[in-house]
């Protein structure tokens, strides 16, 4: 079994640290970090650090290609093998400000490169040709100008042709759409799933504390679905599968430290399940660890196997 990462639209993240943001004015910040990201790289990356090989394809800009190719040649022992289109366009930069009193974070996003048809034809090319009956696709982040929610759901609809197990970490209507098939898996979060699945107000803030709600509202408008991984932020995880549904958390975690990217290796971990052969609720149960260990590391890039392994034993599941 084969993990590929397709990133529609990723990003070069710059993580810059001050004292405290002055909006409006002049000030000095220094560099923390630079990195090749997006929901797709991130999730290939985690699996690197978890022993998982992937193949990373989707689109990046051509000038930004190298830079993604190095980046994610380093995080090991698993090995990521990079298959992108080349966009005559620059790949977008997010900005990220952190504040070292207080703990504020500020996000400036970048809408990102518009995709024609002939790199959409090329990315479809691919899909059709090296992933393999059984193997693991793994669809993630915001859907690029260009590319309609037509042409996403029939990437989907092309890949389970082939028998090949899709996972599905997007949002709004494309979320909403994949929902509909049989895909193995979607990771979206409280308010995502609550959108997709037609609730708003108020309503969306009591499905964030009530997990049953979500297994609820999953079973109503995705019956097809073979898992729904939602995620709670610090309330944990709820999973809902063909063969039950569970609740995760974790008791005592440690200091927070950011939770940017958690998301993204929360489904790392649950597929780093599935490729152990460990079931449903375990394989929660290793996601949520895999997750918290994101969530308390200093550095923006990796995670301890040893942190995983501490939090493990206090990962705290219960079944519906």
């Amino acid at each position: 079994m084969t993990v590929f990462t397709v990133g529609l639209n990723p990003a070069v993240d710059r993580i810059l640290e001050c004292d405290v943001l002055r909006p409006g004015s002049h000030q000095k910040m220094r560099l923390v970090a630079r990195l090749a990201a997006g929901k797709a790289a991130n999730v290939s990356r985690a699996l690197a650090q978890l022993g998982v090989d992937s193949t990373a394809t989707g689109f990046v800009g051509r000038r930004e290609a190298g830079f993604f190719g190095e980046e994610l040649a380093a995080p090991g022992p698993g090995k990521i093998t990079c298959r992108f289109i080349e966009i005559d366009q620059p790949t977008r930069e997010n900005v990220t400000i952190l504040e070292t009193r207080g703990g504020g974070e500020t996000h400036l996003r970048e809408t990102g490169f518009t995709v024609g048809s002939a790199a959409w034809t090329s990315l479809g090319n691919f899909l059709r040709a090296a992933p393999a009956h059984g193997d693991i696709v793994v669809i993630a982040g915001s859907l690029p100008a260009g590319i309609a929610i037509a042409d996403f759901l029939s990437m989907i609809d092309t890949l389970l042709a082939r028998n090949v197990q899709v996972a599905v970490d997007v949002a709004g209507p494309a979320l909403a759409g994949a929902m509909t098939r049989a895909i193995w898996a979607v990771k979206p979060n409280a308010d995502e799933i609550s959108t997709a699945g037609g609730r708003t107000g108020a309503w969306t803030q009591g499905l964030r504390d009530d997990p049953i709600a979500i297994i609820d509202l999953v079973r109503q408008v995705a019956p097809r679905l073979e898992n729904a991984l939602v995620s709670r932020g610090a309330a944990g995880a709820v999973l809902i599968s063909a063969g039950g549904a569970w609740t995760g958390w974790v008791k005592n975690p440690g200091r927070i430290v950011r939770t940017v990217g958690c998301g993204d290796y929360l489904l790392a971990g649950f597929i780093a399940g599935k490729m152990r052969n460990l079931s449903p609720p375990d394989s929660l149960a290793y996601a949520l660890a895999v997750a918290t260990a994101r969530a308390i590391s200093e550095d923006f890039s990796a995670i301890r196997p040893a942190e995983i392994q501490r939090i493990q034993p206090r990962v705290q599941i219960a079944a519906f």
